[in-house]
């Protein structure tokens, strides 16, 4: 199947998702549950529709553009809620950084998906060494722990956007800019790996660029944003403190998840690539290790 009636088949399901959240959210569940509770609850309802789909399709990348798609849907719709300061600058700031994130990620994801027969090769592998318990794993694992961390990792922007006011006014103006800078730095360390895999071999790595500082500048971008939005939320409430956790989390998921599994591949995969990790910061972006 061609990459265009792919991301129409994938749009579909989307669509159905996102129907099927906002009949739960605002039909079934009770007017007296809490937001967030009926926030996570539809979010869930969502990625279980989106595993659907990756289950008949046989292909769970089907589900990578929902890390990038469904945050600014979940904060759009709360700035909406009858409570809520719509009108707020602090609120439409809030929304312009979480949309320049969105679509860079989500046009950065269709530009390198080919199509549904186009699977993540960490999903590959998944479906390999857990046979017939895959679907387990790709639901709990692939599916509803991305979903449930970024859930975590957004609860600050709900009590940005239900503040009066901000508190701390150059606290705001610092998370903006860390969450720019991060948006910034995932943009130009994907159009230079780009590039160079335009023009190289497979066995190849890029060592120069934001590359030549960090292994993996694009996590540590990725990191950045999460940490600007909740730097963002202390400048409204400062006793929500404890939702750092979130960005804590997502810190984790790269550091100890994501990075130490695309080490491995490109050790295995990539002549020299022992060099490299002796030689430059494994992801913040440092002066080269000596």
């Amino acid at each position: 199947m061609n990459k265009t009636k792919s991301t129409i088949i994938v749009f579909i399901w989307y669509l159905i998702a996102a129907i099927s959240a906002f009949v739960l959210f605002q039909f079934v569940l009770p007017h007296t549950t809490h937001i967030l509770l009926k926030s996570f609850l539809a979010n869930v309802l969502a990625t279980f529709v989106i595993f659907i789909g990756s289950s008949i399709y046989n292909n769970s990348s089907i589900y990578d553009a929902y890390w990038s798609v469904v945050p600014p849907i979940i904060l759009m719709y709360w700035n909406n809620l009858e409570y809520s300061n719509f009108i707020s600058f602090k609120n439409n700031i809030l929304l312009l950084v979480v949309l320049f994130w969105s679509v860079r990620l989500t046009l950065n994801w269709h530009y390198g998906w080919k199509g549904l027969h186009d699977e993540d090769w960490r999903y590959t592998e998944l479906r390999n060494q857990n046979g017939k318990w895959f679907p387990l794993v790709n639901f709990f694992g692939i599916h509803l722990f991305p979903t449930v961390l970024v859930f975590v990792a957004l609860i600050p922007c709900y009590y940005i956007i239900s503040a009066y006011h901000i508190n701390i006014v150059p606290l705001y103006i610092i998370g903006v800019l860390i969450a720019i800078v991060g948006i910034l730095f995932e943009l130009i360390a994907d159009i230079q790996s780009k590039r160079f895999r335009a023009t190289h071999a497979k066995d190849k790595f890029i060592t120069t660029g934001l590359w030549q500082y960090s292994r993996h500048p694009n996590y540590f971008g990725e990191i950045l944003f999460w940490l600007g939005l909740y730097v963002m939320m202390l400048a409204c409430d400062i006793h929500q403190w404890y939702l750092g956790i979130g960005s804590l989390l997502m810190f984790g998921l790269f550091y100890f998840i994501s990075i130490p599994l695309m080490e491995k591949r490109n050790l295995a995969k990539r002549k020299n690539y022992q060099q490299y990790i002796d030689a430059v910061s494994k992801l913040f972006p440092w002066k080269k290790n000596s």
